[in-house]
């Protein structure tokens, strides 16, 4: 179940909730579907955590790439 997308995982937790929420679940199956849903939030907080360190990382680059064309304009701008 691990390489299950983010939106996959969001689906199909909805889709519990929906039958926990309109009491369509039949109760023998209440604590597989309640598993299954912990495994998903799971998986989903695993990939916004994955995602949010990527993000950091491109822009912790980018920063650096600025501030280096930063300091290269203003030695070019000292020179002149």
């Amino acid at each position: 179940m691990t390489d299950i997308g983010y939106r996959e995982a969001m689906d199909k937790i909805e889709s519990i909730v929906a039958e926990l929420d309109n009491d369509q679940m039949d109760i023998d199956i209440l604590g597989e579907k309640v598993e299954e849903a912990v495994k998903l939030i799971a998986i989903c907080k695993n990939k916004l955590r994955t995602t949010e360190e990527k993000v950091g990382l491109i822009l912790k680059d980018m920063n650096i790439d600025d501030d280096e064309k930063a300091d290269e304009n203003l030695k070019e701008d000292l020179l002149f």
